[in-house]
């Protein structure tokens, strides 16, 4: 079959969002003249899925306070910027059952210190956030328009086997230029990850390596990456093993006026997936079922006290390899998944009561 791996793109893309691609550099080079994407079919060769992490600022919050706690307090900086769609399908009550007790200094040197600030889960799906310190600069920031990936970062933020058999991975980079309660030798990493394994009660590692900052080379549309501090800075997030609420429906039945075939639905409070089976023989077929895909899926998610969620209410993408498809809902906000009581799909209605 196909080997290959399509990737689209429902959102404009925030230029601070870290892009995870086979070919970094190359597609630095292109950010650099974009400030964003329109929606698109992406054709790659690694399944890493790109999606916009939370584009609003987010005020202060204390360092001390627990993983659910610190989540509670950052889902509800975002709802100030939220639709009247998202907001009224939020649930912050069962943060503290998901979330992990890994929490503050994971990694203390002379140079990096790395803070988990909270990390969360349920089933296949996790949120994470890290705070860096550079302790020997006295900003993270670069004055000068260097393009969307501008400052310090790590040319590698995705090692460890937390970020192996996964369906998607997205992270987003946080400065005190946009987030006030940072230092300026302070950043901060979100990562939204979802595995094709549930996490639950399990352990991962995580690792950052090699500290630096991006480079254009006037002679080559290839960026560079400028090595500040060469390393691999590793440590260990435990999830906890009590479950949250989700749901799974499997349905296996083919769409009314097409071959594609609805195989299942899985939601928890922090994402929705759903899985298709194509009938492409060729790579011209399989275009054109990603397309249809892409133009007739018409997602809608039905809760009990009438709001419908729409792609406009998440971070959505739809995605495709080897004659297999996915569409992925992720929450800007916890969701009570008791409270979804049905998943429309190519204008037909799939109960979850």
């Amino acid at each position: 079959m196909f080997e290959k791996y399509y990737s689209s793109l429902y959102q404009k893309i925030n230029p601070r969002e870290q892009l995870i691609e086979e070919t970094r550099e190359k597609m630095y080079a292109k950010l650099a003249h974009r400030s964003s994407w329109k929606p698109s079919v992406l054709k790659i060769c690694v399944s890493i899925c790109l999606l916009l992490l939370f584009s609003g600022s987010i005020t202060a919050f204390a360092y001390h306070l627990s993983g659910g706690d610190f989540f509670r307090q950052f889902f509800t900086d975002q709802m100030e910027h939220a639709s009247e769609s998202e907001y009224s399908s939020v649930d912050l009550n069962k943060l503290n059952d998901m979330a992990s007790d890994t929490i503050g200094t994971v990694v203390d040197t002379d140079k990096i210190t790395i803070d988990v600030m909270g990390a969360i889960v349920c089933k296949n799906t996790a949120s994470i956030l890290l705070r860096v310190t550079a302790n020997q600069l006295d900003s993270v920031l670069i004055e000068g328009d260097h393009g969307p990936v501008k400052n310090y970062r790590f040319q590698e933020n995705i090692s460890g086997n937390l970020f192996e058999d996964y369906r998607v991975i997205a992270c987003r980079y946080y400065y005190s230029d946009e987030k006030k309660d940072l230092g300026k030798d302070q950043l901060e990493i979100l990562y939204t990850v979802i595995k094709n394994e549930d996490m639950q009660g399990k352990q991962y590692e995580m690792g950052l390596e090699n500290f630096g900052s991006y480079h254009n080379n006037s002679n080559s549309s290839v960026a560079g990456f400028n090595i500040l501090y060469p390393d691999n800075w590793k440590f260990t997030i435990d999830f906890p093993a009590e479950s949250s609420n989700a749901k799974t429906l499997d349905i296996n039945k083919q769409v009314s006026d097409h071959d594609i075939i609805v195989n299942n639905i899985n939601i928890t409070p922090l994402a929705m997936t759903v899985d298709f089976t194509g009938t492409a023989s060729d790579e011209e077929a399989f275009h054109q079922e990603f397309d249809y895909l892409n133009e007739k899926v018409g997602l809608k998610i039905h809760f009990r006290n009438g709001n419908i969620m729409t792609e406009e209410d998440c971070r959505y993408s739809t995605g495709a390899g080897d004659g297999k498809y996915n569409i992925i809902a992720m929450f800007n906000a916890p969701v009570n998944v008791e409270e979804i009581v049905a998943v429309t799909l190519f204008d037909k209605s799939y109960s979850l009561q």
